[in-house]
């Protein structure tokens, strides 16, 4: 890995409880692979290292599981939160700083119609436009930060400075930076059907996921 020249990384937040969905969710399998798998690997497909930060071994979260499921990949990194459940930021900060891409993608782990023609849209996107930090889309009337595309060295600085000042949500620490909002009509081009932003958090979104997988793998086919 070290001789490979790192551009973009991908980095998967899956250190969460799965307080709402009753079950250790990572686990949850759809349509033959668990939701981190699904996630995991679309990932790969767009970028050159892929960065999971979870919860420490054995956490009752199902990562550990899912990690048996993806075996041994090289350009895979397995980060573990030294204080596990106190929310995204310190797992950004950690994904951040230890990502080698100078550009990066944030997910969440349970994002398993992550559409890889998005995610390489908005990296291409963000290279583009050196004037810019993060590139976050805007969805439903409410920003993306765990869906976004980000500058890693300002991005890390500034999330580490809000972590100091004793800050807790990503959406708060994005005001004030250099940044871009993607609209619906703007992301569209890329996942026609927005299946990118639905997140498994109650049995309910686990059965629209099933739903809509076929559309998922139809559009990804398209493309």
């Amino acid at each position: 890995m070290s001789r490979i020249h790192i551009q973009q990384s991908g980095i998967i937040l899956a250190g969460g409880r799965s307080s709402r969905m009753g079950r250790a969710k990572m686990a949850i399998r759809l349509e033959g692979a668990s939701l981190l798998a699904r996630t995991t690997r679309t990932l790969m497909a767009c970028c050159e290292e892929v960065l999971v930060i979870a919860a420490p071994t054995g956490s009752p979260d199902g990562v550990d599981d899912a990690l048996q499921e993806l075996g041994s990949i090289p350009r895979l990194k397995i980060l573990r939160d030294p204080e596990p459940y106190k929310g995204p930021l310190p797992a950004i900060v950690q994904g951040l700083s230890e990502a080698r891409g100078a550009l990066t993608f944030v997910t969440a782990g349970d994002s398993p119609l992550l559409a890889p023609e998005l995610v390489k849209g908005m990296l291409a996107t963000i290279k583009k436009q050196p004037e810019i930090d993060a590139l976050i889309p805007r969805v439903d009337g409410h920003p993306q930060p765990l869906a976004a595309a980000y500058r890693r060295q300002p991005m890390r600085e500034r999330f580490i400075e809000a972590l100091a000042r004793g800050e807790d949500s990503p959406q708060r620490v994005l005001r004030g930076a250099s940044l871009r909002e993607l609209l619906p009509s703007d992301l569209r081009s890329w996942d026609p059907q927005l299946l990118s932003f639905l997140n498994i958090n109650n049995p309910e979104d686990l059965v629209r996921a099933r739903s809509a997988l076929p559309q998922a793998m139809a559009d990804s086919a398209d493309d």
